[in-house]
């Protein structure tokens, strides 16, 4: 969990809420579901040998976090997190998201959508400046990047959720495709061919 900001250190949020009025022309967004902070690992099969070394190294300690650009996007508003060498070496999400601080979330999407979000936006090299000084537009995307940085000291925290986060019940975003290419023949053709290969 971040930590509030001090008045001498300027961090994320203290930037989100600058931009906060501008970015509130984009989309409707509203706060995400949990406090501010930056997920390690999110752990659905209750992996021991990460909780006791988690336990065991971090628990409690407090790590300083710096974040750089804050992307907003018609599904929410997250800012990238530039993680340390030893740092990264915790964090375990999946490959199609990137270390983020949620920010906000329009009410039609979810928040683990926002790690997918950063992850495109990094990988971006389309970028054109807008009127907005500091502000850029990427229209494969559909993404805007503001270019700002903070630094944020964060308490490591093993959290427990109880909410159902809904991505346990979606498919892969290759999903689709996948079926696409599998051979027509493979598939019943009227209702007395179930099961017909």
């Amino acid at each position: 969990m971040l930590k509030p900001e001090t008045p001498d250190q300027g961090g994320i949020l203290s930037a989100y809420l600058q931009w906060k009025p501008w970015i509130a022309h984009i989309e409707p967004y509203n706060s995400p579901p949990d406090p501010p902070h930056v997920t390690l690992f999110y752990d659905r099969l209750q992996t021991e040998w990460y909780q006791d070394n988690f336990q065991e190294q971090l628990e409690g300690h407090e790590w300083s976090i710096k974040t750089q650009n804050i992307y907003v996007a018609p599904e929410g508003v997250a800012a990238a997190v530039d993680l340390t060498p030893e740092q990264v070496n915790w964090y375990m999400m999946s490959d199609e998201a990137a270390p983020h601080v949620s920010l906000a979330l329009n009410p039609h999407h979810q928040a683990k959508e926002l790690g997918g979000i950063v992850k495109r936006a990094l990988a971006q090299r389309d970028w054109v400046p807008t009127r907005v000084p500091q502000v850029h537009y990427s229209p494969e995307t559909k993404i805007y990047r503001i270019q700002v940085e903070g630094v944020d000291t964060a308490v490591m925290e093993h959290a427990q959720i109880t909410r159902h986060h809904g991505r346990e019940k979606t498919d892969h975003p290759e999903a689709a495709a996948l079926v696409d290419a599998l051979p027509a023949h493979l598939w019943a053709q009227g209702p007395t061919d179930v099961g017909k290969v």
